[in-house]
């Protein structure tokens, strides 16, 4: 049984869209309990004090803020690693003409090796 239960997560998560779909899930029972009758234990635990004492100073945010903090910094590191991949692999993801458009900005001439 957990196997089984194992295996098909692993099959799950190997999903290019498993992501989305996590997300999408998380976000449809965010809206449901907030709009519930649970929604001032839900608002009142996004508003709760999460300080972090340093050692010369203490950083006091709520959890909605830490959550909104982190999620940003884990979003553009993401967004940096597919930057770097960008670079490293040459090729763009998708070839839609920005390379050409970045070099006519640029005054390169046509005639130059590189022109696509």
């Amino acid at each position: 049984m957990i196997d089984r239960t194992a295996a098909a997560l692993k099959d799950f998560l190997a999903k290019e869209s498993a992501g989305a779909i996590v997300l999408i899930a998380a976000a449809a029972l965010a809206l449901l309990v907030a709009n519930s009758a649970l929604s001032d234990t839900y608002f009142g635990t996004l508003q709760t004090p999460m300080p972090l004492p340093l050692a010369l100073i203490e950083i006091d945010k709520p959890l909605l803020k830490w959550i909104n903090d982190g999620l940003m910094a884990v979003f553009f590191f993401l967004v940096g690693l597919e930057v770097k991949r960008e670079f490293l692999d040459g090729q763009p993801a998708a070839d839609c003409g920005a390379g050409r458009n970045g070099r006519a900005r640029a005054g390169v001439p046509r005639d130059q090796p590189g022109h696509a």
